[in-house]
């Protein structure tokens, strides 16, 4: 018998076989989408050896962030083609900000295009429906070039593209939901996509037609959902800019031609976002862009031209859309101890068990753990693992994951999918989680968020079921009243920075207050002196400033500011609704500009016999990653604290970025105000679940109120101690050579058992626990 061929494989596989240095799939990548880059490259530079420049270095640019554990899952082509348009942009402009892959790269021709609906619905859905809307909708690809791309045949590209567009339809409907609306509106958008699909009886359809004849904004919204079968002109110039006109027009039509129809797509695209400028201009436009966008790249018909029958009806959604974003979600939880209600499309339709057991080959194992703890009225985050640990590829992964009573997941991540390539939607307390075919020895992670109720049992924990496989996993942590919560977790080559510094001190004009900030002398401690505010930035309108360097090695994954305290017992505080009230807020300056007002989304306090603690966070990504990868000396300012014997203050800039030289694994923030000693608990155990194990993982700690005259204060792991028996000096570097009164930033190597406990014991001194943060690499 002759050598059976060997299977085409999804970009999804090819792009994990990339990240494990395989030469071959990166040809087979640039293969496939070397020449729609390069059409696209034509379109924005001045001749074909400038293109074919721009190209092979947009090429090398995606294949290291991919080398970096970084970049698409599957989307692999739109993820090209804007890296391609930001590489010309910096050729033609070096001022221009460090290529950052996970925001879109909108051209300034099109104001306003990432606050449009139809985008922000698109960037909601997870990336494997991103991948196929784009080759199926937006660039109309025909039947026989998709299914390569995604390793499946044209009936899974088929089903796959009805998912996605239904997911569209709702994610996009949701927004619209989730905004203020006129008492009449809100009835007629919950049944607009049924009255479009010709399902309302003569009535209902007679009073959703008039209610949409005398409102404008139902209108639209109406019109955009029948726009999700079309072409998607917002999303294609999401990726192309103003170039997606003269992009997708057939290759048979004119250079010339094409330019002119994306010149006067643009012009018409700036009327519209003022008034329309009028019916003639505005119809000449439309028809002109739109109607180069109708026929797909490969030049051939659209599929009613080819006489294609249309596809079956839509299925319902793989997940629940949420509105609008899982942050406001979050920061409701952790402001008012209750979750937002969770949409849910309804119970996942019934898989037959012969079906499921058949794409799941023997050498599949699933793990699932929680990062930290579960704790009641937090957020927090699940890990689902599984990994093909077989000699033969498997074939579409569904795991099921069982979340603990109470416990209610708050949907896709910001980018729009979950982590890892994986989509999943509810059914009941479970996500049915779906991932592409899984090669030998590769794995794949979802990190899914969840929020806690105040009620839940603690003990309970998840676990998750491969279907029809038998094969199950429990977490060994879940619902605790102790520990801590995960914040931020992410997997890949990173490191975590931790940077900061105290905003009060000893006064300057005691004579011993020198010394003690040198560590000289026998008043060491905070009690030991009138604390006064730190004002180190020179201007007029700050109370209390200080600055510290941030320096990350790579492009910012996320940023977190804390900021800490005493106050007065009754300042700040909750109001009667649970909303953290204003009180609780901070200056942030960056290495360029001026201060910005940073609002804290989670507060947590604790008592001190005469007074109050606090540690307020926000996350600060966005502001971080426009200094330039974060790089330079950053200031805070004027942040709640009272002054006086016993007082402290400070605050610290917690960073995960990409680092070339680590190795692969998991990063983990944990953070929470516990704390030890004055007569209160004594020791904080801090499950780790969730991280890989036996490698040498770094551990990193945030504290508060820690006085380096008083022993007594441990770290540590498994028993085993990481620290001295007086781990909290008031040291912000390693050796602490300068004395920060109240705050340390410590940092730790150690190896993880499965799982490990970390434990901070204290029974001389006062502490507060606030952050802990875990980079452990991948022994696999």
């Amino acid at each position: 018998m002759g050598e059976h061929a060997r299977p085409v494989q999804g970009d999804a596989v090819l792009i994990t076989r990339v990240r494990e240095g395989d030469d071959e799939a990166y040809s087979v990548l640039r293969e496939r989408h070397g020449r729609a880059a390069l059409r696209l490259a034509g379109l924005l530079t001045r001749g074909r050896a400038e293109a074919e420049a721009a190209v092979a270095g947009a090429f090398v640019g995606v294949f290291e962030i991919l080398l970096q554990g970084g970049g698409p899952s599957d989307a692999f082509r739109p993820f090209l083609l804007t890296a391609l348009r930001r590489t010309v942009a910096g050729h033609r402009d070096t001022e221009r900000e460090t290529f950052d892959p996970d925001v879109p790269f909108v051209d300034p021709a099109l104001p306003g295009l990432e606050g449009r609906p139809m985008v922000q619905a698109y960037l909601s859905l997870p990336e494997r429906w991103r991948a196929v809307l784009w080759h199926t909708a937006v660039e109309g690809e025909g039947p026989g070039r998709v299914p390569p791309l995604f390793g499946i045949g044209a009936d899974g590209v088929t089903a796959l593209a009805q998912r996605a567009k239904e997911g569209l339809r709702q994610s996009y409907l949701q927004l619209h939901l989730a905004g203020e609306l006129s008492p009449g509106c809100r009835p007629v958008l919950g049944r607009v996509r049924t009255y479009l699909r010709g399902g309302l009886g003569d009535h209902e359809a007679a009073r959703v037609r008039s209610h949409l004849r005398g409102c404008a904004r139902c209108r639209t919204v109406a019109a955009d959902l029948k726009e999700v079968d079309g072409r998607l002109p917002d999303v294609a110039a999401l990726v192309l800019g103003t170039a997606a006109s003269a992009y997708l027009v057939p290759r048979g039509v004119g250079l010339p031609f094409r330019w002119a129809g994306a010149a006067l797509a643009a012009w018409w695209w700036r009327s519209s976002l003022g008034r329309r400028k009028g019916a003639v201009a505005g119809a000449v436009a439309a028809v002109l862009a739109v109607g180069l966008l109708v026929w797909p790249v490969d030049g051939s018909p659209p599929p009613a031209l080819r006489g294609e029958a249309p596809g079956a009806a839509a299925p319902e959604p793989e997940r629940p859309m949420r509105s609008p974003s899982r942050k406001a979600q979050t920061d409701r939880v952790e402001r008012t101890g209750r979750p937002a209600r969770t949409l849910s499309p309804g119970p996942a339709p019934p898989v037959s068990p012969r079906s499921v057991q058949s794409r799941t080959p023997p050498g599949l194992r699933a793990d699932i753990g929680t990062v930290g703890a579960l704790v009641p009225g937090r957020t927090g985050i699940v890990v689902l693992t599984v990994r093909n640990e077989g000699a033969v590829p498997s074939g579409e992964v569904v795991a099921d994951a069982s979340l603990p009573p109470g416990a209610a997941w708050l949907g896709a991540g910001p980018s729009g999918s979950v982590d890892g390539g994986w989509s999943c939607r509810l059914a009941e307390r479970a996500l049915r989680c779906f991932h592409a075919p899984l090669p030998p020895g590769a794995g794949a992670s979802a990190h899914l968020p969840v929020a806690v109720a105040p009620t839940a049992d603690p003990g309970t924990s998840p676990s998750v079921t491969l279907a029809g496989s038998g094969i199950r996993d429990r977490a060994s942590t879940g619902v605790s009243a102790s520990g801590l919560p995960a914040r931020f977790v992410t997997d890949g080559r990173v490191s975590v920075t931790m940077t900061g510094n105290v905003l009060l001190s000893c006064p300057d004009r005691e004579p011993e207050c020198g010394s003690a900030r040198q560590r000289r002398g026998v008043r060491l401690d905070n009690d030991q002196w009138e604390m006064g505010r730190l004002d180190l930035d020179g201007a007029d309108d700050t109370r209390s400033s200080s600055p510290a360097v941030l320096e990350p090695p790579g492009r910012v994954r996320w940023a977190g500011l804390y900021w800490s305290g005493t106050t007065e017992p009754e300042n700040g505080g909750r109001d009667a609704e649970g909303r953290v009230r204003q009180e609780y807020t901070a200056r942030l300056r960056g290495p360029s500009g001026g201060y910005r007002t940073v609002e804290a989304s989670w507060v947590e306090r604790v008592n001190l016999p005469e007074s109050q603690a606090y540690q307020a966070f926000a996350e600060v990504t966005a502001q971080v990653r426009q200094a330039r990868r974060g790089g330079g000396r950053w200031w805070v300012a004027d942040v709640p604290a009272l002054t006086g014997p016993g007082a402290y203050a400070g605050w610290s800039l917690v960073v995960v970025s990409d680092d070339p030289r680590a190795e692969p694994g998991r990063t983990a923030v944990l953070d929470g105000a516990r704390l030890l000693g004055d007569g209160g608990a004594t020791r904080l155990r801090v499950p780790l679940g969730g991280l890989p194990p036996g490698g040498p993982a770094r551990i990193g700690l945030l504290a508060w109120e820690g006085d380096a005259a008083r022993a007594g204060d441990r770290v540590l792991l498994d028993g085993s101690p990481l620290s001295s028996p007086n781990a909290f000096t008031g040291a912000l570097t390693e050796g602490g050579r300068n004395l920060s009164f109240g705050m340390d930033l410590l940092s730790y190597r150690a190896e993880l058992a499965d799982p490990s406990v970390l434990e901070v014991v204290s029974t001389a001194d006062t502490a507060m626990v606030g952050v802990v943060t875990i980079t452990a690499p991948s022994r696999r």
